[in-house]
């Protein structure tokens, strides 16, 4: 027979009467577990940017990566290929996110870099004439995306997810479970020849739209209503 910890009745809400003040809005003012309604929100245009990295643990995979030598093949370009299939399978991995967002747009970045220490390549070039407005608005974006900063000791591999829809709720959990889906990826296409690979610092660095407006790098940007 069980030990009675085994037998006890599975609670997915708290009974501590504290919990009665969480303002969390995925619970009820009884602390149960619900779906959040957004019946009444206002529909507007919506963005959200998050990032995050591989870091190797030894140098084999950076090589294997730029020399396209791994037995499964090109890490980066699947890896891209799983973050917007993972941005459009979020409201059936995340239980509490609204299932049905209608994705209108998705970018997945994944650049392979060196290890501190080494040399960075830097992208240089000018706006074309007319661009300046919308290259101020893409250079803020890519500066979060940090896709060329080095990585550790051995270097690795850098994402950045960008999701847009038009709808009633924000596309946050989209864009990380997108950059979870390519990192995944190329933790599954390096373990191989790299069994201490680590995924690290998987973040939202932006939103706009809603009725909270833009934050983080569109703090200033997002529309209220």
């Amino acid at each position: 027979m069980l030990p009675a910890s085994f037998r006890a009745p599975l609670r997915l809400y708290s009974t501590k009467r504290e919990a009665q003040a969480n303002t969390l809005p995925h619970l009820t003012t009884t602390s149960e577990i619900h779906l959040v309604s957004v019946c009444q929100k206002p529909v507007t245009h919506r963005v959200a940017l998050a990032i995050g990295h591989v870091a190797f643990s030894n140098h084999q995979p950076l090589r294997r990566i730029r020399e396209n030598m791994l037995k499964k093949g090109d890490v980066l370009a699947v890896a891209r290929l799983a973050g917007i299939q993972a941005i459009k399978k979020t409201g059936e991995i995340v239980v509490l996110a609204h299932g049905g967002i209608g994705v209108e747009g998705g970018m997945v970045k994944a650049e392979v870099v060196n290890c501190v220490g080494k040399d960075t390549h830097v992208r240089a070039g000018r706006p074309a004439a007319g661009e300046v407005e919308r290259d101020v608005e893409q250079r803020k974006a890519e500066r979060a995306m940090q896709l060329e900063l080095p990585i550790g000791q051995h270097g690795g591999v850098r994402i950045a997810v960008q999701v847009e829809t038009t709808a009633k709720t924000g596309v946050e959990m989209e864009a990380l479970t997108g950059v979870m889906g390519a990192a995944l990826t190329v933790v599954d296409m390096v373990k191989g020849v790299d069994k201490g690979v680590v995924i690290e610092e998987v973040k939202v660095v932006g939103k706009k739209g809603g009725r909270s407006g833009g934050w983080g790098i569109w703090k200033e940007d997002g529309e209220k209503g």
